[in-house]
């Protein structure tokens, strides 16, 4: 399983950091997760030393983070190997970017991306929310 696609040069980012929730692992399965990037999206190669060791069948519901700093390439992803048949849930995947060149980029709110157009706090202060 290989998670959709981030463009760094699209999205203007420096970094991306890669949450994977598991659910319930089947037994005696395995999940392994690595970063991959490319130039072209067709191309595919890893991320030297991201590859996150065999995931216990005993971790349900816990969670998995890579994040790739001053990223070189500028597709990106993650590969996802369910080992057992493919029979582990994956909950959800995050993709945080992080690190702008410049000003944020403007969400899509149709296709099913966000319900509404999400909102951005330069700082936390005490108040109303």
């Amino acid at each position: 399983v290989n998670t959709g696609v981030v463009d760094a040069i699209l999205h203007q980012c420096e970094g991306i950091a890669w949450v994977v929730v598991l659910g319930t692992l089947a037994a005696s399965s395995s999940v392994t997760v690595k970063a991959q990037h490319s130039e072209n999206g067709t191309d595919w190669t890893d991320v030297r030393g991201t590859n996150q060791a065999t995931v216990a069948d005993t971790d349900d519901d816990k969670i998995i983070g890579i994040q790739v700093n001053r990223i070189t390439k500028r597709y990106n992803r993650l590969a996802i190997t369910r080992g057992d048949g493919g029979n582990s849930a994956i909950n959800a995947i995050l993709a945080n970017l992080f690190g702008p060149r410049s000003k944020p980029v403007t969400q899509l709110v149709t296709a099913g991306n966000f319900v509404r157009q999400p909102e951005i706090f330069d700082a936390a202060i005490d108040g109303t929310a």
